[in-house]
């Protein structure tokens, strides 16, 4: 009867163990996270040949290793993608909308170059064109200044997103300690131990290992600990001493943190992604073209003759570059640029680095930048349109970082020219005597070299016969089958035929002329080849758009493939992990009859007690 009372005793508390883990189960079948746990049973081993019941052997959290690691790996994919498909869309939508782009102020001013170079002396027509000028100015300041405050927020996200990860990481620490002390299996610790893992790996992407037995240890992806146990290190930002005023992500604080390579997985790596990737590039190809439109609109201005019969001035006003140098350079060496007045503004940020005894320049995308000149104020670098000049004594490895065109177009202005100061006309105006006999016209006068006095002085062509000449009673010289005759400065083009004797008188401009030759040259540029790539004015901004947009494109097409991967992951957890309410739901009926016939077999070894004590009795 003892053994009878034994086994039954033994079943009814194992069972009981089993309803409390299906009840268990139950309650946290809608908890983030939870694996379902089952009681293991076994037969209770002894000499007898029949039997001594049933033990406990353990509680067993059942889980799918491999799924978790999944969810683990891509879940630091998605975010990072997520967040680079964030920040890529904003962009694009910047770029490509009519009421924030640049599309329609590019047309607008150009339109408004052909309605004066249809009517040259309208001032109407001339301070439209002031105002489209200055739509574009504002434009083009507007998308660059909401590009810096997307630059901003990364910084301040991921300032947010590491202070995130320490928490998650003492989190961490604290259910280590947790499960080191616990004395059973501890598999709600663990539970909570792996969510904490994935909402980790969401903010940076890591690796983890397992060590003294169920201790967690993190890594970054290229193997830095972030977690030994109860041990955190924890994640810190600095500035970057490569690039300024940028962020740098480190294992620590103080002297001793040690920096760490630009992550690539979870929020963090998305963040820095979406500025590599799509910021820094936006802005510098953004500042180029604004820039380098600029400048060949100036160009056109200052080769030209205004209303007032006075050489133009320039229209825009650009920031000047600046060189930011490396906080780790060691030697004296200083870097002043500027723009020179030749050359396209690279669309790319710079290094400036002293190497082997000579300066390089090299584009921040992997390209390098020829460099002529000896870097002197007589003399300074040239490389596109910069001018460097570099005074001091450098050290081997010294750098400078360069961002030629975002710095243009921060500090771009209108000049205050006034309707009259648009050098609408030609530095010089063509007169044909009426002696001539020739059937012949001037098609176009066109200043080559507005740095060339004879650009601006009076001079004479006279035709030697159909197809030679002579300037100023100079060399005679043969027309070209083209008819272009070229002097000092300036170039004209005939059409038709001279003949012997015929003269054509070149005269300054003077004021209301009503040449038309400037806003003609002006309107011109909307079909020439203004960017560093040889693109037009609206051609290269649509490249730039067309560029946002695939790139856009591509990390929305790569967040939403993760997503799919995690809701496989999640599945396949579920599979093995997940609670099953209607398994569960039989399970405790199955266990409740369990329960209660081992209560019946301690009733029957009680009534078998009692029928026997009545038999002594009597």
């Amino acid at each position: 009867m003892s053994d009878l009372l034994r086994v039954g005793t033994s079943g009814l508390l194992a069972y009981q163990r089993a309803l409390t883990t299906t009840s268990h189960n139950v309650s946290n079948a809608g908890v983030d996270g939870y694996s379902r746990q089952r009681v293991e049973l076994s037969a209770q081993v002894t000499g007898s040949p029949f039997g001594a019941g049933v033990r406990v052997v353990g509680v067993e959290r059942l889980e799918d290793v491999y799924a978790n690691n999944r969810l683990i790996e891509d879940g630091a994919g998605l975010a990072a993608n997520a967040r680079l498909a964030d920040f890529a869309t904003r962009v694009d939508t910047l770029l490509s909308d009519s009421n924030s782009g640049l599309s329609g102020s590019i047309n607008a001013f150009f339109q408004a170059a052909q309605d004066v170079s249809a009517s040259p002396n309208s001032l109407a027509a001339r301070e439209v064109l002031l105002g489209s000028a200055r739509d574009l100015t504002t434009r083009a300041s507007t998308l660059n200044s909401q590009l810096a405050r997307l630059d901003n927020e990364i910084d301040q996200r991921a300032v947010a997103t590491v202070a995130e990860a320490n928490e998650i990481l003492e989190s961490l620490a604290r259910v280590n300690r947790d499960i080191a002390a616990s004395a059973g299996p501890a598999n709600d610790l663990r539970d909570e131990r792996d969510r904490l893992t994935r909402q980790l790996s969401e903010k940076i992407g890591i690796n983890t290992t397992l060590q003294d037995g169920d201790q967690l240890n993190v890594y970054t992806r290229d193997g830095h600990a972030l977690l030994l146990g109860a041990d955190v290190r924890p994640l810190a930002l600095r500035e970057d001493p490569e690039r300024g005023s940028r962020l740098q992500l480190t294992v620590g604080q103080g002297p001793g943190a040690i920096p760490l390579p630009t992550p690539t997985n979870g929020e963090l790596g998305g963040l820095f992604s979406a500025r590599t990737q799509v910021i820094d590039p936006t802005r510098e190809r953004l500042g180029a073209l604004t820039a380098n439109l600029a400048r060949a609109v100036n160009e056109v201005q200052t080769a030209a003759t205004d209303l007032n019969g006075q050489p133009g001035q320039p229209l825009f006003q650009l920031g000047n570059p600046v060189a930011v140098p490396n906080a780790n350079n060691d030697g004296t060496a200083s870097v002043d640029v500027s723009f020179g007045p030749d050359g396209k503004v690279p669309d790319s940020a710079l290094t400036l680095r002293f190497s082997s005894g000579s300066w390089q320049l090299q584009s921040q995308e992997g390209g390098s930048l020829a460099l002529s000149g000896s870097g002197t104020a007589g003399d300074p670098f040239r490389a596109g349109a910069l001018s460097i000049v570099v005074s001091g004594v450098p050290s081997e490895g010294d750098r400078f970082s360069l961002k030629p065109g975002s710095d243009a177009v921060a500090g771009m202005q209108l000049n205050n020219l006034g309707a009259r100061g648009i050098a609408a006309a030609g530095a010089l105006s063509p007169s044909l005597p009426p002696t001539n006999t020739g059937d012949f016209s001037v098609r176009s006068v066109e200043s080559i070299d507005p740095t060339n006095p004879g650009a601006r002085t009076a001079a004479s062509i006279e035709f030697l016969g159909p197809t030679s000449y002579q300037i100023d009673g100079g060399p005679m010289q043969s027309l070209n089958p083209d008819g272009v005759i070229t002097g000092a400065g300036w170039q004209l083009t005939l059409e038709g035929s001279p003949a012997a004797g015929d003269r054509i008188d070149l005269a300054p401009t003077t004021a209301d002329s009503g040449s038309n030759a400037g806003a003609r040259a002006l309107a011109a540029l909307a079909e020439s080849p203004v960017t560093g790539g040889g693109d037009t004015p609206s051609g290269g901004y649509a490249e730039l758009v067309a560029a946002g947009g695939v790139t856009a494109r591509q990390a929305e097409s790569a967040r939403d493939a993760f997503q799919r991967l995690q809701s496989a992951d999640l599945a396949a957890r579920e599979a093995t992990s997940g609670v099953n309410l209607d398994e569960e739901a039989a399970n405790l009926l199955r266990l409740q009859q369990a329960y209660q016939a081992s209560a019946r077999i301690i009733a029957t070894a009680d009534e078998l007690f009692q029928t026997l004590l009545g038999a002594v009795r009597r």
